[in-house]
């Protein structure tokens, strides 16, 4: 049985607010003492959920905006009546921080994933990969449809991107010839499908070197160093059951589902 893009989402809060309830119920839990927090009477886990003011950390022309967070849980410091944290089954999110008058510890922001599952959900649009990795052809590249009948809506996808096929040639060079001969104004062929699925698997594999290469592009990924505020930036990374402040050393370019 496969997963869909739904189920994953899904699955993945039960487990977020799991982590919560698992760690404010059991403070002797090793994680506690793994991140540095072995006295934590006054300490809770709090699940993220609002969105949090998103920053570039480097000079881009993108507006600061809300989005969600790297971090899906952090710690809190404060006092909580027992009674009150037995009756929510120790279950604590951002409004029982203002309520309770609770301080986030920055450092303590934790990113969580499937069990056995080290995959990081990032949905990148066409500005926010020109500001990591300086160009909207890649973007559009990885986001070409290459299998059945969609093919055909790729001039649609062009343009989404912010490119077109003038300057895909120019980018995909080795494609130049054919790409350049593409117009919107034509319907597409099958021939033009064989290449589409050439210039996504070369932007695939040219995604993923960049960002082995460039940490900007690691913390932007996986934790959101620089640019989100403490504890929203992730300092740790909890899947299979492990915590670490190690990124996953292996990592999967998708092209999503949300392209129209």
């Amino acid at each position: 049985m496969t997963r869909t893009h739904k189920d994953v989402a899904r699955l993945g809060y039960e487990n977020e607010k799991d982590f919560v309830k698992k760690l404010n119920k059991d403070k002797k839990n090793h994680i506690w003492a793994i991140i540095g927090y072995k006295k934590n009477n006054d300490l809770f886990f709090i699940r993220v959920k609002r969105k949090q003011d998103w920053c570039p950390a480097r000079k881009s022309t993108i507006q600061s905006r809300k989005i969600q967070p790297k971090t899906d849980v952090y710690i809190a410091k404060g006092n909580i009546n027992l009674r009150q944290l037995i009756s929510k089954d120790y279950y604590l999110d951002e409004n029982d921080v203002s309520k309770n008058s609770l301080f986030p510890v920055n450092g303590s922001g934790i990113s969580i994933k499937l069990n056995k599952s080290n995959c990081q959900w990032d949905k990148c649009e066409p500005e926010k990969f020109f500001y990591r990795f300086k160009s909207y052809e890649l973007f559009a590249g990885m986001s070409l449809y290459t299998t059945g009948d969609k093919y055909k809506n790729n001039h649609k996808i062009i343009k989404a991107c912010k490119s077109n096929w003038k300057k895909m040639g120019q980018y995909f060079d080795m494609y130049k010839a054919h790409l350049h001969k593409l117009d919107p104004k034509i319907s597409l062929e099958e021939k033009d499908q064989v290449i589409f699925k050439k210039i996504q698997n070369f932007s695939r594999e040219k995604i993923y070197q960049i960002a082995l290469k460039d940490q900007l592009i690691l913390d932007s990924i996986f934790s959101g160093k620089n640019e989100f505020k403490e504890p929203y930036c992730a300092t740790w990374f909890y899947y299979d059951n492990i915590i670490t402040k190690e990124y996953p050393n292996k990592f999967t370019v998708t092209h999503g589902s949300g392209r129209s």
